[in-house]
């Protein structure tokens, strides 16, 4: 997740942030759904810089080499 990259932060601590799991954030992130109340709890703990509509117009993850590098 670009976001994380540039604030260099974990994913780990991005998601006790956002009240959601690392698992769940890699879900997303690679394109499953979710709801738009967890949608929206991601958006908060970003401050608002990412807006719903960013968590949703993502781009999947390339492969496990980004993953790494998030968490």
């Amino acid at each position: 997740m670009k976001y994380l990259q540039k604030k260099g932060e974990s994913l780990s601590t991005f998601a006790k942030a956002a009240r959601t799991s690392r698992m769940q954030l890699y879900r997303i992130m690679a394109g499953e759904g979710t709801t738009t109340s967890r949608l929206k709890q991601i958006s908060e703990a970003t401050g608002g810089e990412l807006s719903v509509a960013d968590l949703v117009s993502h781009e999947p993850p390339s492969g496990a080499d980004e993953r790494e590098s998030a968490a």
